[in-house]
């Protein structure tokens, strides 16, 4: 018994380390150039969460996207901890821009939050209407 089990055991260690000796007939992986690195895509990116006014009150939050993306949006709301915070979420429609680089050109979108109760957790997205960001959360 002991030594079937031995041999099982030599087998289960040694098995797989024997599966990767020699010469892997596996090509290079290509480098990605910065053009498709960067590339923006419909998805917002880059996603960045400051304030224009009091931070007590105001906070703004800027996003990027590719040309495609036209309309800009950001949705807040109070974060109560319950699942369904986000059906009392409000709409804003974002001031956007397109950025050239020596890369490629984006849209880049920005939302001023103000009227904001200090002390209060808050709850954003920011997207087109159909491609939204993970909800995020500042207090």
């Amino acid at each position: 018994m002991k030594r079937c089990f031995f041999a099982l055991f030599s087998l289960v260690l040694v098995a797989p380390l024997q599966a990767h000796d020699g010469i892997h007939p596996h090509p290079p992986v290509a480098a990605v150039k910065p053009a498709a690195m960067y590339l923006p895509t419909a998805m917002p990116d880059r996603i960045v969460l400051t304030w224009t006014g009091d931070p007590r009150t105001t906070q703004a939050v800027t996003w990027r996207t590719s040309t495609d993306v036209k309309l800009g949006l950001a949705e807040i709301a109070i974060a109560d901890g319950g699942p369904n915070f986000m059906e009392n979420a409000t709409q804003q429609k974002a001031v956007s821009q397109p950025l050239e680089t020596d890369i490629n050109t984006a849209h880049f979108h920005t939302v001023n939050f103000s009227n904001l109760t200090p002390g209060t957790r808050y709850a954003y997205r920011v997207g087109d209407g159909t491609n939204w960001s993970e909800w995020f959360h500042f207090l």
